[in-house]
């Protein structure tokens, strides 16, 4: 499975607000793509969209360590939720 299957089906999940099989998705994506902007992507729009800032925090921080480059919509994401 690519890091698109995994971002697609965390992304359906979470149109139907289903969090928790959302995170047992974004933690598989996390951990066979660790180094994929769509790992993180998708652990920040669960974190937003269910307003769970201490995670949301923490994702975003292992983003800024890593290597990942970010794009725009995902720094819009932050600068939203900051």
């Amino acid at each position: 499975m690519t890091s698109s299957f995994y971002e697609c089906i965390s992304l359906r999940l979470l149109d139907v607000e289903a969090f928790d099989k959302m995170e047992i998705w974004c933690d598989r994506a996390a951990a066979r793509y660790p180094d994929e902007l769509a790992t993180f992507t998708c652990r920040l729009k669960l974190y937003f969209t269910s307003q769970q800032k201490e995670k949301f925090f923490r994702v975003m921080q292992e983003l800024k360590e890593s290597e990942v480059v970010i794009d725009s919509e995902t720094l819009e994401l932050i600068r939203t939720f900051e």
